[in-house]
């Protein structure tokens, strides 16, 4: 499951009393590290049981990710070994698994995505080159699939490809300019089965404007955008990856951005991509 993000230390719960839903604001607390400060929360299993986030280490300079429950509180993951910080981005619909990225500790330590469980702890997550940096931002129901991106060389060119991994197998889900070794996408939401993902891509070689994807039995397919926007990136999918949510932009930039809505089309209608407008009094949206 994923929610693009949460970055506040308190959560909104609901308590169900008989037919009545009461909302009611919860302090998570911290990480019990007299270390850890600021603890902010990032994604939230499909019962709500499960809850992750990070917390602030030695005034910003590293991060320390956590898991609450109810029953056991805010509890530190630790870190991945020859780490020297960890974020958690994403948690698996049944709270099962958790996927994020560390740093490698040392000058220039790079950037590795990672799963993990209680049974198992800390799983890297391969490139797609052996000189790599990976970052996982969501994952499917169960754990099995993830997504994220894969920065490598690609013929000489330093690019940023969208990936999923299958159980820990990478798969390069490529771009939609596959023909421009320098064209970047990256893979940012993921149906409860895995088998389709949204995220970003450019799609015209020397065009810095980005395209919303939507990848599907190995194609990935352009969005597209609507009237007064040059760019899209999708964030988020429905459970069934039939519909699509992200941010418009206008040329080069998102500084005065729109939310869309993409509605795949049912029985021979045509698909549609819908600006969700703004809040009265502003400028600038994103879903």
């Amino acid at each position: 499951m994923r929610l693009n993000s949460l970055p506040i230390v308190f959560l909104a719960l609901a308590a169900f009393a008989g037919p009545v839903c009461a909302q009611n604001i919860r302090d998570l607390g911290n990480i019990p590290d007299p270390d850890t400060s600021g603890p902010y929360a990032m994604d939230i299993s499909g019962d709500g049981s499960v809850i992750v986030g990070n917390a602030v280490f030695q005034f910003m300079s590293d991060f320390r990710p956590f898991r609450w429950t109810e029953a056991d509180g805010m509890v530190a993951l630790g870190l991945m070994a020859g780490s020297r910080s960890c974020e958690a981005n994403s948690i698996s619909s049944d709270g099962s698994t958790i996927a994020g990225n560390c740093i490698q500790a040392g000058v220039g330590g790079q950037r590795k995505a990672f799963s993990w469980t209680a049974a198992l702890g800390y799983q890297q997550l391969p490139g797609l080159a052996a000189i790599s940096e990976e970052s996982a931002s969501a994952m499917s129901e169960n754990g099995s699939f993830a997504v994220g991106s894969s920065l490598f060389f690609n013929v000489s060119a330093l690019t940023r490809h969208a990936v999923r991994w299958e159980n820990g197998a990478v798969l390069d889900l490529g771009t939609l300019n596959p023909t421009d070794p320098t064209a970047q996408s990256s893979a940012t939401g993921i149906s409860t089965d895995g088998e389709i993902v949204v995220g970003w891509s450019n799609h015209i070689t020397g065009d810095r404007n980005t395209r919303a994807f939507r990848w599907e039995n190995g194609v990935m397919s352009d969005l597209g955008t609507v009237i007064g926007f040059a760019s899209s990136s999708a964030s988020a999918t429905s459970a069934d990856g039939n519909v699509v949510v992200g941010t418009l932009g206008r040329q080069f930039e998102y500084e005065l951005s729109g939310a869309f809505r993409w509605v795949k089309g049912a029985n021979g209608a045509p698909d549609l991509m819908s600006n969700l407008g703004y809040l009265t009094g502003a400028d600038t949206a994103s879903a």
